[in-house]
This record gives structure tokens, sequence and C-alpha cells, in this order.
């Protein structure tokens, strides 16, 4: 709400309280001579007249204010706040770049008629780009229905490789089995990893909303009493983006809620924290989709910003796989080992 709006309001506001308190009472004071039909009637007329008058003028102040406090809101730059943003973004980015995290990802929803939950504790290295990310996962099963295994464990190498180990009375005779795959090229896996190991913490960044994606500069934006900043994009014809901004916080996303044919489809929510020697970060990403009925979220409960990471922090010995335990290499489909040995 800006100062024209509120000046004019007052204006508005001065003037029905003159016209209330002064003019019509008055006005009404003036009786007509009923002895003179014509000049009472002419006089009954004019005094409706007037106070329609009044009231026309009060209605016409009120929408003009409304109008004027519209524009002022719509002058609002939007070059200037996705600027301001995408700084926000660069200097996340850059702090994530060498960082340790450590958080819980879960799974909520329905699955038809059944509740689906599931867990994931994790702790991630992280050393540049994103696939440069040591992480170790830990799959607690609840009722996530598409659980094959009692216990999943995921490892993450800084090269790129990624180590699957599960524990199940499935896996004859040791009960644990191992299966190591290239992180870049995997898409079997998805189900199995449970989708932890997928979201680097870079890509978080960009969920709930990325600044500097082609087309976001046609945003128009309004600001509330708190600061908030409410953004809508039409990245086509059929659907729509509305993103809040908390310009508090240089303009990091909060909301960013996605409509297709006006009917919500996907809903992404982000809470930040000041986290100590680290400045400000995400703490959690909400992601909600409608089709799926089913909510994903991540929290983080430690994050600290690092000089020097180790990026060899964790490796295939923290996954605690059986003595035994059978160990597929698919890193290169064409020469797939077995404990070793190619299969061909």
């Amino acid at each position: 709400m800006g100062p024209i709006f509120l000046e004019t309001i007052s204006l508005g506001a001065a003037w029905f309280i003159f016209v209330v308190d002064r003019v019509i009472p008055w006005h009404n004071a003036l009786e007509p001579d009923p002895c003179n039909l014509v000049t009472f009637r002419q006089e009954i007329v004019h005094q409706k007249h007037f106070q329609q008058s009044a009231v026309l003028f009060l209605s016409l102040v009120c929408l003009i204010a409304t109008h004027r406090g519209a524009v002022a809101e719509k002058k609002l730059d939007t070059a200037e706040i996705l600027a301001v943003a995408k700084a926000s973004f660069k200097t996340d980015e850059d702090t994530l770049w060498q960082s340790r995290l450590k958080g819980r990802f879960e799974i909520t929803g329905k699955d038809g008629l059944a509740d689906k939950q599931m867990f994931t504790t994790f702790e991630s290295w992280v050393v540049g780009d994103t696939l440069r990310n040591n992480s170790l996962c830990d799959f607690e099963r609840s009722t996530f229905p598409y659980a094959r295994f009692e216990d999943v464990r995921t490892l993450l190498l800084e090269n790129g490789s990624l180590y699957v180990t599960s524990f199940s009375d499935r896996f004859k005779p040791i009960g644990c089995e191992t299966r190591i795959r290239r992180h870049e090229f995997d898409t079997e896996m998805l189900h199995e990893t449970h989708f932890t190991v997928w979201y680097h913490p870079q890509m978080l960044l960009k969920l709930p909303f990325n600044p500097t994606r082609e087309g976001v500069d046609s945003m128009t934006f309004t600001k509330d009493n708190n600061g908030i900043l409410h953004g809508t994009w039409h990245p086509n014809k059929n659907a729509r983006c509305e993103i809040q901004l908390n310009s508090r916080i240089g303009n990091r996303p909060i909301s960013n809620k996605i409509y297709y044919k006006d009917k919500l489809v996907h809903e992404i929510n982000a809470t930040w924290k000041q986290w100590p020697n680290a400045g400000t970060m995400l703490e959690s990403v909400t992601n909600t989709y409608a089709a799926q009925s089913a909510t994903y979220t991540w929290t983080l409960t430690e994050f600290e910003s690092l000089k020097a990471v180790n990026p060899n922090k964790f490796q295939q010995a923290d996954l605690g796989a059986l003595p035994g335990a059978r160990e597929i290499d698919e890193r290169d489909r064409n020469n797939v080992l077995i404990n070793g040995r190619p299969i061909r």
C-alpha cells in the first residue's frame, strides 16, 4: 500500500466526515415552505439530489484511491527485484560449493487409500558442482509401500559413483547386496535410492524458484506490508506460477504455486535460517505434487560452510555391507562385474 493510496484515502475520509458532520445537517436545517407546494417539492428533490451527489462523490474518491494505489504497487521494478534474487542465489551456490550438511528426507502422502511414509537421514560433503558430492544416506523403512528391502544405505562418491547397499532376507545366504552405477547415467535406481542423492543441495536451491531461468523477466510483482513480494509468471498459455519472495532476506523464495488451467498441480515451500558462521541458507524445502498425492520434504538439521572439504569423508566401508555379500558393478554397462569378475 503506497503513500499515494494512503494520502487519497485520507482526503476522502476527511471529505466524508465534513459532509456528514457539517453540510448535510446544515442543508437539512433549511426547511422548505410547506405552504408553497411547488417550492416544497422542488426543495425535497434538491435535497435528495444533494445527498446522492455526496455519496457519488465519495464513491468516486474511493475508486480513484484504489486505482492510484494499485498503479503505485504495479510500479515495482521487476529487473531490480530479480537482480537482488540472482545475487542471493549466486551467494548461496558459492556457499554450498564447500559445505557439510546433515538432515532428513521424508516422503508422505496417499497411495490409494493407504498412507505411505518413508524417512531417510543423510549427510553430505559438497565439493563443487552437482556431481562432486560425497553423501551417505540411511533409509529407515516405515510404511512406504514400494520399499522392497528392510534397510537401504546409499553412498555417492566424489567421482560420481553411486553405491546402493540393500539388506533383506531375499539375498541368500548373506542377506545383503551392493550395486554400483554411475550417478549421472542412472535412471532405474531412482526408487531404490529413494530420491535423496538425486537432489544435490544446489538443485534444491532451484526447486522453489530459479531467478536465472529464461523468461522470468516478464514477471510482475506487488509487495505486501510484511515485505513479501508476490510475483506472477506465465511460462505458457496454460500455466501460471505464483511466486513469493521475502525481501527481508535478499528476495529469496518462500513459496511457488504452479497452476495448469487454473488448477493447482504443484506447490513448493521453503524456509530459511541464519546458520552460525554460514549466513542465510535453506532450512527446509517441501515439494508437493497434486497428481501423486505425495509430499517430499528435505530438512537440514546441521549446516556449515567450510574452507576445505574432505571429498572422501565417506567410503564404501561406511555402507556396512556384510562380509561375503554380492557386489554388482554396473558402471560400465558393457562390462558388468560381479564380485570383481566379468559376467561374460
